[in-house]
C-alpha cells in the first residue's frame, strides 16, 4: 500500500480538535492500514516525530433514504489518534 493512500483526511471532530493542544491529532485512515504504516505516513507528510499511534474502528451510522423509505447502514471507518513529540505541531487548518 502506498503511503499516499493511507491517510484519507484529518478528523475534524470536537475531540480531535481539543487534543491538538496536547499534541494529539486524529485522522481518518484506510481500514487496511497498520499502525506502523500510519506512523511512517504521518512522519513523511508532516515532518514530525510520532510517539504513539492508537486506532479505532468507528461503526457506521444508520441512515434513512426518505425517497425509497428504506434504512441502510453506512460502512465502518477507521480513525487513528496520533501523538507527536512535544514542541512539534501539525498545521491542519491554514488561515488567511
Amino acid at each position: 500500500m502506498n503511503l499516499r493512500d493511507i491517510i484519507i483526511a484529518p478528523a475534524m471532530t470536537e475531540k480531535g480538535l481539543q487534543g491538538q493542544e496536547n499534541g494529539l491529532y486524529a485522522f481518518w485512515v484506510k481500514r487496511e492500514a497498520t499502525k506502523t504504516q500510519i506512523k511512517s505516513a504521518i512522519e513523511s507528510f508532516f515532518n514530525v516525530k510520532v510517539e504513539k499511534v492508537r486506532t479505532a474502528i468507528v461503526g457506521g451510522e444508520k441512515k434513512r433514504d426518505w425517497r425509497r423509505g428504506k434504512t441502510y447502514l453506512q460502512p465502518k471507518q477507521k480513525k487513528a489518534y496520533v501523538k507527536i513529540a512535544s514542541g512539534q505541531k501539525i498545521e491542519l487548518l491554514k488561515g488567511k
